[in-house]
């Protein structure tokens, strides 16, 4: 099922690492659209919840150097 969830990202410090986080979730089967907020330090990811479960966003982040919270309502 293609979900859309909010999560934010802690770690960001500047436009690039805006675009590293983009890149990273981009690079995952499964998901089909992700927008940074750099300013609220947030992410919009829209995936497929059977492909990807969602500590697997928060690996990949991890991965990379941030950290993904909890989803916002």
């Amino acid at each position: 099922m293609i979900i859309q969830q909010r999560f934010p990202v802690q770690g960001m410090t500047c436009e690039n690492c805006a675009k590293h986080v983009e890149k990273a979730l981009q690079a995952l089967p499964g998901v089909s659209q992700t927008k940074v907020d750099f300013g609220q330090h947030q992410v919009t990811i829209q995936y497929d919840s059977a492909t990807i479960p969602p500590n697997v966003l928060e690996s990949t982040l991890k991965e990379a150097g941030y950290t993904l919270g909890n989803p916002l309502p």
